[in-house]
């Protein structure tokens, strides 16, 4: 009778160490038929795409911080000044800052109302000039009018709009930037694929080639930075794509509802045509708080003649979804909350899509994410420009045959292992 093997002990950690070998390894058995294939489809999307995704992670970097950036260049717009006792200070409210606005701006409609962020920032009350949203801004501790300004035409406005949209293309720029995060995602892929080998040797990663000319070096680096920034650059590319790519749910209403539920239409049938009497701003807020835990107003819509209906968008304390993501709708006159949305209980795929915009822009923790987002998003830049000097570089250097003479490739000699590496 044979002696029996000794089984051996189920190890999790042995298991998954046998899990990343294999990994590792299949990332390194692709053919050299297959690797230039790879290579050279990773190469010509970096080319030809390389000029955008360098403009939208520049553009990108610098929408991460709008807000500071507004506050910076506009602080008598957009900084208040808070009394010496800040736990005295006292809110004017919505209703406030609207009777401010329209007591300084008699004859502009008032359409839109956003709140303060913070104990020194303002409200904002957006009134029909032109044509055009035209932003006043109100003192929330005094009830005094800072100003009032073009919005679309501020800096931050048209870096946002040049990011999403390529700023004057609506909805189809939309979906052409989201597009290119598509490609973003094939190049971060294929560079994972043919740069195996590089992340097998671990050890070495922090070892540029020195001495060996520039081309080589920057390889060093194209490759290094790309696969340490590989989750960040896939997150930034899939959610830059979701919030682009969801623009084409419009030509279908199932996926739209799915992602966007919303109320239904005849509920802006048969509305008043008059707004006498309309509750205020205060009073539909309350009704929303009892409709929605932990609500907290962000952006409203005000009421207008023949839609008689107040939009008011918020927050919900303790979560961290998309800005805005929860809110009601409350008829102007008797207060009904006739739709209500909370993104606690809104569907798996409608809290997927209000995650993609907090992932992509990083505002989900505070300063230090968007300090991370801003620099992480200047490495898709970096993998843009050193793609491009890598295959300038080793297009320069390649040597050329005088006209009407054969290579050595084309007479048939066989290249030495020297020439196939450079």
């Amino acid at each position: 009778m044979g002696r029996r093997l000794r089984e051996q002990p189920h190890l999790p950690g042995r298991a998954t160490q046998r899990a990343g070998e294999r990994w590792l390894q299949l990332l390194t058995v692709l053919s050299a038929r297959r690797a230039r294939q790879l290579f050279a489809l990773h190469r010509w999307t970096g080319l030809t795409t390389g000029l955008v995704i360098l403009f939208l992670s520049v553009t990108g970097s610098i929408v991460v911080f709008k807000t500071e950036i507004d506050r910076w260049l506009n602080p008598e717009l957009l900084v208040s000044s808070v009394p010496a006792s800040a736990s005295s200070a006292r809110d004017i409210g919505f209703d406030g800052a609207l009777r401010s606005a329209r007591e300084r701006f008699p004859g502009l409609p008032a359409m839109e109302m956003s709140a303060p962020r913070t104990l020194d920032g303002v409200y904002s009350v957006w009134m029909r000039k032109e044509g055009a949203l035209y932003q006043v801004t109100v003192n929330p501790h005094t009830g005094a009018v800072l100003g009032g300004r073009d919005y679309s035409a501020t800096f931050v406005d048209v870096m946002r709009q040049t990011h999403v949209r390529f700023f004057a293309f609506g909805w189809q720029g939309r979906v052409v930037v989201g597009a290119f995060g598509l490609t973003l995602i094939f190049s971060s892929l294929t560079g994972l694929l043919i740069y195996g080998r590089f992340i097998r040797a671990l050890p070495q990663w922090w070892s540029i080639r020195t001495g060996r000319g520039l081309q080589i070096s920057t390889s060093d680096w194209h490759k290094l930075i790309g696969i340490l920034t590989l989750a960040f650059n896939l997150l930034i590319a899939a959610s830059g794509a979701v919030l682009g790519l969801e623009n084409l749910a419009r030509f279908s209403p199932a996926v739209s509802e799915a992602i966007h539920p919303g109320p239904a239409e005849d509920m802006w049938e048969n509305v008043p045509a008059t707004l006498e009497g309309a509750i205020p701003v205060s009073s539909a807020i309350a009704r929303v708080r009892s409709a929605i835990e932990g609500f907290e107003p962000g952006y409203i819509v005000l009421p207008a003649v023949g839609g008689a209906h107040y939009q008011i968008y918020g927050n919900l304390s303790g979560r961290i979804a998309m800005e805005n993501a929860s809110g009601a709708i409350v008829h102007a006159l008797s207060g009904e909350v006739l739709y209500r949305h909370s993104g606690r209980e809104a569907r798996l795929i409608t809290k997927a899509y209000n995650w993609m915009d907090p992932l992509h822009f990083g505002y989900f923790g505070g300063i230090w994410t968007k300090l991370l987002w801003a620099l992480l998003g200047l490495t898709s830049a970096f993998l843009s420009i050193s793609g491009f000097a890598i295959w300038w570089l080793k297009a320069r250097r390649r040597p050329r045959s005088p006209r009407g003479q054969l290579t050595r490739r084309a007479a048939g000699t066989r290249m030495t292992p020297t020439e196939r590496v450079g």
